[in-house]
């Protein structure tokens, strides 16, 4: 989960495919889960970080699909 803490940096999801897209997508995903059952504001505000990261990753891989399918 110490990885799932960090900010996803824009330009390191540029340079990923599609798999390791899907995997990060699925790490978010655990942490989304995780945290949304507990009540604390911070575990919340780590749920929203998850969902809001796990948006950015779905727009890139629509992107970088579509860009390996051109390929």
């Amino acid at each position: 989960m110490e990885e799932n803490s960090k900010q996803l940096n824009l330009y390191k999801i540029k340079s990923m495919n599609t798999t390791e897209i899907l995997n990060t997508i699925k790490e978010e995903l655990v942490t989304l889960e995780a945290e949304h059952g507990k009540t604390s504001k911070a575990a919340r505000g780590r749920a929203r970080s998850a969902a809001n990261s796990i948006k950015k990753l779905a727009a890139e891989f629509k992107k970088t699909s579509t860009a390996e399918d051109k390929a």
